[in-house]
């Protein structure tokens, strides 16, 4: 494969593999694991609200910043405050809750650090969707499949360096780990 196809393949794999996306396919994942649980009509119903106010912040505070550390971490933030009002009213699965801690939590991290230090988000979420699979159902180990493309990408495109997206990915793999062993 020529560079220009290798970076061709890292953009589409990028697009794919973007953060929002994978991390809302991984909160579907997590809440599909709770189908059929006496909690999954309400999970079902928190979890679409959410996603839905998350991508509308976005939308909306989009056109006004561009600063994307700032906005994630706005529209995260205020999701999250979201989620902790309705489930006081909702009760909701421990799945639902894990899921919830484990991806707000991440994404204000990553939000946090990417002022100082340019570490990778595309890894962090990556990593961080996969761990949450896996610590929710370990039958679903093989979303850890998508941690090597993601790595690969952000490398080729030279969108990190190597400890960037090294630091991405451990931080992606301990939060869901750490909000395991509270909740």
């Amino acid at each position: 494969m020529s560079d220009a196809q290798g970076v061709r393949v890292a953009r589409f794999l990028e697009a794919v593999l973007a953060p929002v996306p994978l991390l809302s396919l991984t909160g579907l994942g997590v809440l599909l694991r709770s189908a059929g649980g006496p909690t999954f009509p309400a999970d079902l119903g928190v979890f679409l609200l959410l996603v839905g106010v998350f991508l509308g912040l976005r939308l909306l505070l989009g056109t006004r910043w561009k600063d994307e550390n700032r906005l994630y971490l706005v529209a995260g933030g205020l999701t999250l405050l979201l989620f902790a009002g309705v489930t006081r009213v909702v009760p909701v699965g421990r799945l639902l809750l894990f899921g919830a801690v484990s991806i707000g939590l991440l994404l204000a991290l990553v939000a946090a650090i990417r002022p100082r230090w340019k570490i990778s988000a595309h890894m962090a979420s990556a990593t961080g969707a996969a761990f949450s699979l896996l610590v929710a159902d370990p039958l679903l180990a093989w979303t850890l499949l998508v941690v090597p493309p993601v790595a690969w990408c952000r490398l080729v495109l030279r969108a990190h360096t190597p400890m960037q997206v090294a630091a991405g990915g451990i931080l992606g793999a301990l939060v869901p780990l750490a909000v395991q062993r509270i909740i």
